[in-house]
């Protein structure tokens, strides 16, 4: 298959997800408008990670690791998903996430302890060694997505060329001990109930700068808090979230759903969740 064959295929495997992510009620609706942009961000993918995906021989490799014990009893599986490429006699693992490279940059030993950990599970599973690791950082400097909301041809192949997603992650079992006791740990907080969130000032400070974007500083709430499931039954969060406005933080909800909806899109997603659900009364 040539490139423009591969990226029609690309686009086929979007629209299937789409809908089926549709059909399983995982997802309201986009507007075209966004559905075209998120179309374009997949495309912009392929392009920059072409190398990578075509050699990936084993996609979303389940790992598990049943029967951990914490400090105080407790049964646990450590559980993670990755991507493989086999090349001769290497076996390279992929972890993506959908974080800023200067994030994982700066926090690269939080990354490699979880990397390390799955390089064991898939040794004691498999019975083979990694030898290369990395982490697929996709989420999108601020000046490729910019040029991708303006259609600025020229800007998006300068951005792309300067987006580098792929942080490589060195192999290391020497730390492995100190990772599960960290996590047996954790679970036992998580059970017990004992979670010490920063208090809202340190939300609001600069936790890292995005070199994908100029070196723009960003803040420890965009850089955690954004990727965190539990953030809006946090105290600090909410808070956080609650007075960005009067701190002259800009952070407020409200400004976000501003600079990316008007009215003629809000009555596109309006009207497009309404066919959506007609279809499905008439599939009754």
């Amino acid at each position: 298959m040539n490139d423009r064959e591969i990226l029609a295929r690309v686009n086929e495997f979007f629209d299937e997800n789409y809908r089926q992510i549709l059909a399983e009620g995982g997802a309201h609706v986009l507007t075209p408008r966004a559905l075209a942009q998120a179309r374009e961000q997949v495309e912009h993918y392929w392009k920059k990670l072409r190398e990578i995906a075509v050699n990936v021989t084993e996609t979303e490799v389940r790992l598990q690791l049943p029967n951990q014990t914490t400090p105080k009893g407790r049964k646990f599986v450590i559980e993670g998903v990755v991507d493989l490429v086999r090349e001769a006699d290497r076996i390279r693992m992929y972890d993506i996430k959908t974080h800023f490279c200067a994030e994982v940059i700066q926090h690269t030993e939080t990354y490699a302890a979880q990397l390390n950990v799955y390089a064991y599970i898939w040794r004691e599973l498999r019975g083979q060694e990694i030898h290369d690791m990395g982490v697929i950082a996709i989420q999108l400097p601020d000046g490729l997505r910019e040029a991708i909301r303006q259609n600025a041809q020229l800007e998006i192949e300068r951005e792309l060329a300067l987006w580098n997603p792929l942080v490589p992650i060195a192999v290391d079992s020497d730390s492995l001990e100190a990772t599960f006791e960290k996590i047996a740990r954790i679970v036992d907080d998580i059970e017990d109930g004992k979670f010490h969130a920063p208090p809202p000032s340190r939300l609001g400070e600069v936790s890292g700068a995005d070199e994908n974007a100029g070196g723009r500083k960003v803040l420890f709430a965009t850089l955690h808090c954004r990727n965190c499931d539990g953030r809006f039954s946090c105290g600090s969060y909410r808070e956080y979230m609650n007075t960005g406005r009067k701190a002259g933080r800009g952070t407020d909800v409200l400004r976000y759903i501003a600079k990316t909806h008007d009215d003629g899109e809000l009555d596109e997603w309006i009207d497009g969740n309404i066919e959506l659900d007609l279809e499905r009364l008439i599939g009754e």
